[in-house]
């Protein structure tokens, strides 16, 4: 609203500076009028001010400031506004809120992080006050060893499947049971024709018609199960 109001203003002082000059240009100028020097300064005035304030709402800046040193130095301050005031980035507080939840969620995430972290090394034994530098490190190289072990598995099956046209075979499981340096892949889920599924450990065998897996039992045990390839709709890794 104040800039509208700033705009009439300036459109109104600048077509009255205007209306002046070509009276000027005609010859008809009214020399004796004491009061047309007074226009001409305060068209000058409010015609600068006008502009300043339109400068700066351009730049995020405030207008009344701006306004004002515009009025107080006419022409100077509106031509100082164009070339040296720079843009404000304004931050809305719908993305001040974004932010600050973002920063939350990754103090949260790292604290569930320690908890967890802290949880697993009290299951091996080892006390997580007292735990040291090492005992965290070796816990976040076995993470990432067992990652980079699924991803292997994931990417296997991906090339695969691009590659073997021929479906679920001999060669599909072999090329998924183990990695390049004989470490064993897994775990899998198997979802069958029926709709059944199976989540496996690992594939220790693997034969022309059937491949043998470790399954875990509802004891916790572990035994092996051997399942057909032609019984076999999907195999997907469990990351």
């Amino acid at each position: 609203m104040f800039n509208w109001v700033l705009t009439r203003i300036g459109e109104f002082f600048s077509w009255l500076f205007n209306w002046l000059w070509l009276l000027g240009r005609a010859g008809s100028w009214p020399e004796s009028d004491p009061l047309v020097p007074v226009v001409i300064v305060f068209s000058v005035l409010f015609g600068s001010a006008c502009l300043a304030a339109t400068i700066a709402e351009l730049r995020n800046r405030m207008l009344l400031p701006n306004f004002f040193l515009g009025f107080a130095l006419p022409v100077a301050y509106p031509v100082y506004a164009i070339f040296g005031l720079k843009k404000r980035i304004t931050v809305s507080s719908e993305d001040r809120e974004e932010v600050v939840m973002k920063e939350a969620s990754a103090a949260m995430n790292m604290q569930m992080d320690i908890m967890l972290q802290k949880r697993e090394l009290k299951a091996r034994g080892i006390d997580p006050e007292a735990a040291t530098f090492e005992d965290f490190e070796a816990l976040r190289l076995e993470k990432e060893a067992a990652a980079q072990a699924a991803e292997a598995a994931m990417v296997a099956l991906e090339e695969v499947k691009a590659a073997n046209n021929t479906g679920i075979n001999r060669a599909f499981f072999e090329s998924i049971a183990v990695d390049s340096s004989g470490n064993r892949l897994g775990p899998y889920l198997i979802i069958m024709k029926d709709g059944s599924e199976v989540t496996v450990n690992s594939i220790p065998g693997v034969f022309d018609d059937l491949a043998s897996c470790e399954v875990a039992g509802r004891d916790g045990k572990t035994r092996t199960i051997r399942i057909r390839y032609d019984m076999i709709a999907e195999v997907r890794s469990i990351g």
